[in-house]
């Protein structure tokens, strides 16, 4: 005759934790989308390598022969997977002392991590920006420089050096100059790159207010003289708390960013959420497994000002 087995007040809540997971769980993507490349890794790593461009065309006179050039190869940034693990487990003792809401969080907290941890790494990068060659995230010229410096070099060896890097803090005119800074960034042979268009803009909370004031008012926000906002729907704002002073960043920095940046995030695996069922000890195990590496595999298309001054 068939009976109740010992574990069956595990068996009992199992489906109303997983549902509790599926419940909580946010896709971490939507939020790291919204600034990095998202793409998948195939294999235990991804390359991606910049390139010095091809150079001005060359008045050849009529009949000429085309001078052929070949892009010279700039610095290969290397993207390796990492891993991360957390689990939490349930006796049957909790089940059958039914103790749900004790378990409902754990589960509840279990889902949190999966869906935010990926989020809090990937703009951590940020978090960094001012630092060479950040532990954890892959780094353009081997993390040489950092995603932000006033000493930015030239791949194909060419003299002098360029800046993506600012002290100022958000207002109107310095997010002006950061507009002009962007559109003036050149390729590794020296032309200019032509930044222009939509860009985005990457501020804490606590600058929300004077990054919608700049982007969105229908008059210059810092004058009293009724000027146009020329700047107006120039950029698309992202808010961002876990670039804050109170998760490790700055309350005062801010990012621009241009159409075809190099801030880049990769999966190997996107969180999987797995189960078992120990007979010997009366646990049941739940874990979550989630694999990804982010960093930058070149500094221009970004502008980065620390907002001290």
């Amino acid at each position: 005759m068939l009976t109740r087995t010992s574990l069956q007040p595990l068996l009992d809540v199992d489906q109303p934790l997983r549902k509790v997971y599926e419940l909580e769980y946010k896709d971490p993507e939507i939020e790291i989308a919204k600034i990095f490349n998202v793409e998948n890794m195939e294999g235990a790593e991804a390359k991606d390598i910049t390139s010095h461009g091809v150079g001005a065309l060359e008045d050849v006179g009529e009949g000429g022969s085309v001078p052929y050039a070949d892009p010279g190869l700039g610095y290969s940034t290397t993207y390796a997977y990492r891993i991360f693990k957390k689990g939490i487990q349930i006796t049957k003792q909790m089940a059958q002392d039914n103790k749900y809401r004790e378990m409902k969080d754990m589960m509840k907290w279990l889902a949190q991590r999966a869906s935010y941890d990926p989020v809090s790494y990937a703009y951590g990068l940020f978090n960094n920006a001012f630092t060479a060659n950040p532990s954890g995230y892959a780094n353009y010229n081997n993390g040489a420089l950092a995603l932000a410096s006033a000493a930015q070099t030239y791949e194909n060896g060419d003299t002098g050096s360029q800046s993506n890097y600012s002290t100022n803090k958000l207002n109107y005119d310095n997010y002006e100059a950061a507009q002009v800074a962007m559109t003036e960034q050149k390729a590794g042979h020296g032309t200019l790159l032509e930044f222009t268009g939509k860009h985005t803009l990457l501020v804490p909370p606590a600058l929300k207010r004077e990054a919608l004031e700049i982007t969105q008012s229908e008059l210059d926000p810092d004058t009293a003289e009724n000027a146009i906002n020329v700047y107006k729907g120039n950029s698309t704002v992202v808010v961002c708390p876990y670039i804050s002073a109170a998760a490790g960043g700055s309350d005062t920095a801010w990012f621009l960013l241009a159409n075809g940046h190099k801030i880049n995030f990769f999966w190997r695996n996107k969180p999987s959420f797995d189960s078992e069922l120990v007979f010997d000890t009366g646990v049941s195990k739940y874990k979550v497994e989630v694999e990804y590496e982010a960093g930058f595999s070149d500094w221009r298309a970004t502008y980065c000002a620390d907002g001290t001054v």
